[in-house]
This record gives structure tokens, sequence and C-alpha cells, in this order.
């Protein structure tokens, strides 16, 4: 069966050639920047290990949390509380603006 999944993923790269470099390419891009500005973080110490540490931890705990709730929750409830949370994120941010205004 994984013999089929890469025998359709190489034909399907092989047919999309410039959409498989330009997207590998940008990858590429993407991942050098983060490594550069995370060698010029950790060489300058201005990142705090300790809070780093909780927050991978917590993204960790997270992803697996969120991927069981994802499986057994409706779609529609999804998008619903997806859709609040933005509104809400929204109103803060322009009520922050507005009061420094």
């Amino acid at each position: 069966m994984l013999r089929n999944y890469i025998k359709l993923a190489l034909r399907h790269m092989w047919k999309q050639k410039s959409y498989v470099v330009l997207n590998t390419l940008g990858l590429a891009v993407g991942i050098a920047s983060s490594i550069a500005v995370l060698l010029g973080r950790v060489g300058t110490n201005q990142i705090p290990y300790l809070m780093s540490a909780v927050l991978v931890a917590g993204v960790l705990i997270g992803a697996q949390f969120g991927s069981i709730v994802s499986q057994r929750t409706p779609r529609q409830a999804l998008r619903r509380v997806l859709a609040i949370l933005i509104t809400i994120t929204a109103i803060k941010m322009w009520y922050e603006i507005l009061s420094v205004i």
C-alpha cells in the first residue's frame, strides 16, 4: 500500500515539475531563515529556555488533545467554534486599538 502511495506521489511530482520546484524552494528558504533567526537569538541569549520548554510541552499535549477532539466533534461545530474565537479576537483587538486613541 505504501509503495502505491509513493508511486502516486512521484507520478504527480513528475507531472507538476515547476509547482514542486517552487514549493520546495519556498520551504527551503523558510526553513533556512528560521534556523538563521534561531541561531542569532541563541547566540545573543535572547531565548528564555524554561518558557520555551513549557511552550513546547504544551504544544505537544495540546496537539494530541486537539486531534482527538477534532475526530469526535462534527465539522460544523468546529467551524462555529473557530468563527466565535476569531470574532472574539477581532473584537478584543479593536477594543485595545480604540482604547489607546
